[in-house]
């Protein structure tokens, strides 16, 4: 008597901290477990599956697996000292995105070498990849890289945009207003955290988005300069990259206004 009524499911969840804890190497067994929801019965089949599939696929990945899935859920970030330092390999590979971006501008702005557009452009797509696993690689992050690397992004987007418009012209407006609108609130929160210190660690929504806008834009522009015609239509795609920008636009609205909702008063 005198017990709440989970108090029986007390040993089950102790080993199922500890062996979560071993398996993902937390400092502190169970961190993350809170997460889930009672009954104890469906937290454990969620872990037995969540498990299996992770322990089968770092058996067929290795490593990896392991840093693919922290580098989309940023599950790592806690594990990174984040320095003030500016000459690193990893911002070395952000700067190199921006001049790559520069030059794919210039291509379709003075029209040369068009032919190649889809080609420099998941280069461009390739260092938002590799800057990452240098920072983590080498433990290089810094401040200086969270701030480039959001800019290096917006930049490659909006001239990926501008690209379309010449590309598509009144057919696209929509659309590509709304995504150049929701793109610079996205921006210019960003970056106001990262100049009040709050730096914001990349989510996965942030990786979800991009990867949905690069492809849908690369579509376009490889049907364009390389077939010279469009079997998905130009306007269905440029609409599908507004939608990734609305969707990360609430997210992120969302998921300020939960951790700060305590400093908040009406």
């Amino acid at each position: 008597g005198g017990t709440d009524e989970y108090s029986r499911f007390r040993h089950p969840l102790s080993v199922l901290e500890q062996a979560d804890g071993l398996f993902r190497g937390d400092d502190e067994a169970g961190e993350g477990l809170s997460s889930y929801i009672f009954p104890a019965r469906k937290r454990d089949s969620a872990n037995r599956r969540r498990f299996f599939w992770e322990k089968k696929m770092k058996k067929l990945f290795g490593k990896a697996w392991t840093f693919l899935i922290d580098r989309f859920t940023g599950r790592n970030a806690h594990t990174f000292e984040v320095r003030d330092r500016i000459m690193t390999r990893a911002n070395m590979m952000t700067m190199s995105g921006i001049v790559l971006t520069t030059f794919y501008l210039a291509q379709y702005y003075y029209g040369f070498w068009l032919m190649f557009i889809p080609v420099v452009c998941p280069l461009i797509a390739g260092t938002d990849g590799c800057d990452g696993f240098l920072a983590d690689y080498y433990n290089e992050h810094s401040k200086w890289g969270k701030i480039m690397d959001p800019v290096r992004d917006r930049f490659f987007t909006f001239v990926l945009l501008g690209n379309i418009w010449v590309i598509g012209g009144k057919l696209v407006l929509a659309p590509l207003l709304a995504v150049i609108g929701f793109e610079l609130l996205i921006g210019i929160g960003a970056l106001i955290l990262s100049f009040v210190g709050d730096v914001p660690n990349v989510h996965c929504v942030g990786k979800i988005r991009a990867a949905v806008q690069w492809t849908a834009g690369y579509l376009i522009i490889a049907q364009y300069y390389w077939l010279g015609f469009f079997f998905i239509p130009i306007a269905w795609l440029v609409w599908v990259m507004a939608l990734a920008s609305v969707f990360a636009y609430l997210f992120y609205s969302y998921r300020y206004l939960l951790e700060n909702i305590e400093y908040l008063s009406f």
